[in-house]
């Protein structure tokens, strides 16, 4: 048996990158995952490789597709402006609106639990403090820099193999973290299996 097994995840970002290998490992430990990203056509090809997965369209800056992915939940260095809002908006605003629109449904429960893949952990940590009492489960998971679509798109400074290899050779791995080493650090505190102290301090 799985660790998240009679689990349904909603996984965003999962069309690739981190969120694709979290889905895929959730997928793995038996919970029922739900696909949420932006881009339909890679969502929907890691829902069908996932077998019995299902894909979502969801922008996590928007309330709308927050609140109708809820129900699909329930068990039954060259920078724009605009490039930079987005940047803030899928690291930051988009906790804020996961908060908003699932935590109503995780506190009616009693239970739940909620890993953010973000640098902002302060963030996390003052949620966790807030829903504790409430029984529900808040994390942060703060990657190293990987090789994922958002990197690519604001940083210039790991933009060719020849730099990445040179970061990698920095730190203590001696390499990028992978996706899938993020997916297993995500699934152990959305599961089960966690000791309930383990919360805002992941």
């Amino acid at each position: 048996m799985g660790k998240l097994e009679r689990n349904i995840a909603l996984v965003t970002g999962a069309g690739s990158g981190f969120g694709a290998a979290i889905a895929e490992k959730f997928a793995a430990e038996g919970a029922v995952v739900l696909v949420g990203d932006i881009n339909q056509t890679s969502g929907e090809a890691v829902a069908v490789k996932l077998h019995g997965a299902t894909f979502v369209k969801l922008d996590v800056t928007s309330h709308a597709d927050w609140k109708a992915a809820l129900p699909l939940a329930k068990p039954s260095v060259d920078v724009t402006d605009d490039e930079f809002d987005t940047l803030l908006n899928v690291n930051i605003k988009s906790v804020y609106l996961s908060v908003s629109e699932i935590m109503p449904y995780f506190v009616g429960r009693g239970s739940g639990a909620s890993v953010n893949t973000s640098y902002m952990d302060r963030i996390t940590q003052g949620l966790a403090s807030e829903y504790d009492t409430k029984g529900v489960r808040i994390n942060p998971v703060c990657p190293l820099r990987a090789p994922t679509g958002l990197l690519e798109k604001f940083s210039g400074v790991l933009d060719t193999p020849e730099k990445r290899e040179r970061f990698g050779k920095s730190v203590p791995l001696g390499r990028m973290t992978e996706p899938m080493d993020v997916a297993k650090v995500v699934a152990f505190p959305a599961s089960d299996e966690k000791s309930g102290f383990i919360t805002g301090v992941w």
